[in-house]
């Protein structure tokens, strides 16, 4: 059994920022561009009434965007934020070494 504290998670996720980009209309096409970008491990999509959010986990932050908005070609975006990974990711990550 492994335990780990809250610094040890954090440093699973230490090369890893988060960009979340709020949408309108995003087909399963350009969804498919964002997860082909090199630089992109994973995306998240929520649907928010009518805007959908995606959440973006990359090792280049701020420096991804750009590439993650010409994916995004065609499609109106609201906004752009770039955080750190949260803890959660860093247990995702973990879980999914485990198992």
């Amino acid at each position: 059994e492994y335990l780990a504290d809250a610094a040890e998670l954090k440093r699973l996720v230490s090369d890893q920022s988060v960009v979340e980009l709020e949408v309108f209309g995003v087909s399963p096409e350009a969804i498919a561009r964002l997860r082909a970008v090199e630089s992109v491990d994973s995306v998240a999509v929520e649907q928010r009434e009518l805007r959908q959010v995606l959440r973006v986990q990359t090792p280049l932050g701020e420096r991804a965007v750009a590439r993650l908005l010409e994916a995004l070609s065609g499609v109106e975006v609201g906004r752009v934020s770039v955080r750190e990974a949260p803890l959660e990711d860093a247990y995702v990550r973990l879980i999914g070494r485990v198992e």
